[in-house]
């Protein structure tokens, strides 16, 4: 399948955060996923991925910790987290730890 659209996406909930799965292994991916994520305002919920992730920030600010390096992702704005390392992202500074 290589014409995803918003219809064929699969719908999840996990941390907090609606994720619409674009690419992934059920339509043909072998080493590489997609998807849409929805934040709500949440404090975020600290966890590692078994694959590299990169977010692309569309709307909003998206308040991040990648290891020990925390900072404020904006419009426009990407965020690389590496395999196994340490991640966490949240809609509201009020609640979070900031680092860096």
């Amino acid at each position: 399948m290589s014409h995803l659209t918003p219809e064929t996406a699969v719908t999840h909930h996990l941390h907090g955060v609606t994720f619409h799965s674009f690419a992934a292994g059920r339509n043909g991916a072998t080493s590489i996923a997609a998807w849409r994520a929805d934040f709500p305002a949440h404090p975020g919920t600290a966890h590692s991925m078994t694959a590299e992730e990169i977010l692309h920030v569309l709307a909003g600010t998206l308040d991040v910790e990648v290891g020990d390096e925390g900072f404020t992702a904006r419009v426009g704005d990407a965020v690389l987290v590496p395999a196994g390392t340490r991640f966490e992202s949240a809609t509201t500074a009020t609640t979070r730890r900031r680092r860096g």
